[in-house]
């Protein structure tokens, strides 16, 4: 594995992901987070006492909404966090700290978390021009990610709310795929067609189905497939359709379905595209 230093790292890399991908896009900040500003580590999910305080807020944000409702937006939201770090992987190459223990965050409203990684004296690189050697890095990174972390995570909450793991995992799948779909789509930040490929090989990568296999999680949880819609009334970016709706539309404010919900009808998903076009 190749591994860059944090002075290499500040000057070469850090101020790009901190502006483009830490702050501005993902709501991640590297560094060290205190108690203050950061409360939360991943690792109150799996200690009963600190999770139920976590839900209760989150069942407040939400209006309180129940159970079900909140389990299931919890993986929406919380796939915030694994879209951001797979985006540092594929987009500037880097592997950041992904261990429970590493991943601090604050609620902010609406059940959102924003989130805060621990600092590490050595970041790992992906490689670029060896593609079989960054496959299987990325595989390894990705599969410690997803079952050491994740599947832990969402299955404290599942326990908790009641809410399905095969729909948890279906929304982080369905995000993963819409995010790398909208960096194929979109002008990238390296050359484009070295990183065209590089996208394409990491996504290919990230949907095996042996990903996770062997780590105590079931293997392939992201090897979902949503549907791909496209519409002459739609001028924006192609994106899939979620398999699992993630109940918004229960919620007390008449949030409506989401654009990517399953249940939404053409019509319906084409209006609010185009309402929030305008916002």
């Amino acid at each position: 594995m190749n591994v860059m230093s944090m002075e290499r790292w500040n000057v070469e890399g850090k101020i790009a992901l901190d502006r483009r991908f830490c702050v501005s896009t993902w709501q991640m900040e590297e560094g060290r987070s205190t108690s203050e500003d950061y409360p939360h580590s991943a690792e109150d999910f799996l200690i009963p006492a600190r999770l139920n305080h976590i839900l209760a807020i989150q069942t407040e944000q939400l209006l309180g909404a129940e159970p079900l409702i909140v389990g299931t937006m919890f993986a929406k939201r919380y796939s915030v966090l694994v879209m951001g770090l797979l985006y540092a992987a594929s987009v500037y190459d880097i592997l950041l700290p992904a261990a429970p223990q590493d991943a601090h965050f604050r609620m902010t409203h609406e059940a959102e978390m924003v989130y805060r990684l621990s600092p590490a004296e050595v970041m790992n690189a992906l490689p670029l021009e060896d593609k079989g050697a960054r496959a299987s890095e990325l595989f390894a990174y990705a599969s410690r990610l997803l079952a050491e972390h994740i599947a832990p995570v969402f299955i404290a909450v599942a326990n908790s709310t009641g809410a399905p793991p095969a729909g948890m995992w279906s929304l982080l799948s369905i995000n993963i795929q819409n995010l790398y779909l909208s960096l194929l789509l979109e002008e990238g930040p390296a050359d484009a067609r070295l990183r065209e490929g590089l996208l394409r090989a990491d996504l290919q990568t990230l949907l095996s189905p042996e990903l996770a296999r062997g780590h105590g999680a079931k293997a392939g949880p992201l090897a979902i497939r949503g549907k791909l819609f496209s519409h002459p009334a739609y001028t924006g970016h192609d994106f899939y359709v979620r398999k699992h709706c993630c109940l918004a539309y229960r919620l007390a404010d008449e949030h409506g379905y989401c654009t990517t919900c399953p249940k939404a009808t053409i019509a319906q998903r084409i209006d609010k595209l185009n309402k929030e076009a305008t916002h």
